[in-house]
């Protein structure tokens, strides 16, 4: 430990991947940011983002916008780029290839800050791409799996979630 200014009370070392002040405040962490793809299935009605989709990605997406240092958004075919909370109608608009040309001219102005990890098909992830060229940013970590196939996918998003549960 790093010698204390007051011999009475030792110095407190930060955590990983963050530091504190003492009195001044509390830990700071960056906030990764996971950034999922929309769906065609979904539930009809009016939903939060996170509670409109019906694949199993959403409930490991729901998993990770629980923790202190995730965000989670939608990247959506109808809506463009929106937090998991928003609340939105149903639609049945799907990401065609010119949607997602006319989403990558346009880098949005809640384009996160921090680390990005993106979950989608390859459509979904280009945008993210030139989203990300587009700020100057570091590029999004992809997450795939090694044949890129929905359930190897899905299993990377797993591993992911564990990876950010176990390092707290």
């Amino acid at each position: 430990a790093t010698p204390s200014p007051n011999p009475q009370r030792p110095r407190e070392e930060p955590p990983s991947g963050g530091f504190s002040l003492p009195g001044i405040c509390p830990i700071l962490r960056p906030v990764n940011t996971l950034l999922i793809s929309c769906t065609g299935s979904k539930r009809p009605g009016t939903h939060r983002a996170l509670d409109l989709y019906t694949p199993r990605q959403f409930k490991i997406a729901r998993e990770f916008a629980a923790r202190p240092d995730w965000r989670v958004m939608v990247l959506s075919a109808e809506h463009g780029l929106i937090d998991g909370g928003d609340v939105i109608e149903s639609y049945e608009r799907p990401m065609t290839t010119a949607r997602a040309a006319e989403l990558s001219k346009a880098t949005p102005a809640n384009y996160p800050t921090g680390p990005v990890f993106v979950y989608g098909g390859s459509k979904y992830r280009g945008i993210v791409r030139d989203w990300a060229s587009d700020r100057d940013a570091s590029d999004p970590v992809e997450v795939v799996g090694l044949n890129e196939g929905c359930g190897h996918h899905y299993s990377a998003l797993v591993a992911l979630l564990a990876l950010a549960a176990w390092m707290g």
